[in-house]
């Protein structure tokens, strides 16, 4: 866990001069020792080339280690590949089960995904109104993205009944949520919360 937490450090630049190289070391020993944040991390480094050339399939075989310890940003990134088919062969369904087991630990992110897919009807049955109650604990977080699908979620009456005064809400919270602060001054005079 120290390891993982220097790693984080070194990610970041908290307390110390940012270094992905180092970052990646301590990343890569704690993830040998079996850390699930740490595997997780490994993968995002393949993913997305940092230090490493980048590599999908190294990846998502990362992920679905991390998945497969219970991590939920594991499970989030492992998801993922499976709705994209990106290392791994593509599977809605169970990137779905995934994005639910994520979402229900608490990740808001994986609450948006999983959102999408009932909303969607990707890998589970078409629910809406369970979208719009996922999207709503997402929100709740101050994800933008699940405020800006509850806005359109109200502007078009889908899952929960049409109301363009909540959807302008939603969507100025959103901006707000993003750092726009006109619109957080907008909810404040207009006695709204900011989630």
């Amino acid at each position: 866990n120290g390891l993982y937490n220097l790693g984080m450090c070194y990610l970041r630049g908290y307390g110390v001069e940012r270094n992905e190289n180092m970052a990646f070391d301590c990343f890569r020993t704690s993830a040998e020792a079996g850390h699930p944040e740490a595997i997780n991390n490994i993968g995002g480094f393949f993913r997305d080339g940092i230090v490493v050339r980048k590599n999908v399939e190294t990846a998502t075989r990362w992920f679905k280690k991390s998945a497969e310890l219970g991590n939920a940003y594991g499970e989030l990134n492992y998801a993922l590949a499976l709705q994209r088919g990106e290392g791994v062969d593509k599977d809605e369904k169970l990137a779905a089960e995934m994005l639910s087991s994520s979402a229900r630990r608490g990740n808001p992110e994986a609450m948006n995904a999983y959102a999408m897919c009932l909303y969607g009807g990707v890998g589970v049955e078409k629910d809406q109104r369970s979208a719009v109650q996922w999207y709503r604990h997402s929100a709740a977080y101050g994800f933008p993205p699940a405020m800006d699908n509850l806005g359109s979620c109200y502007e078009l009456g889908t899952g929960v009944a049409k109301d363009l005064v909540l959807s302008t809400v939603w969507k100025v919270r959103a901006r707000a949520a993003r750092g726009d602060r006109n619109a957080a001054a907008w909810l404040s005079q207009n006695g709204h919360s900011l989630r």
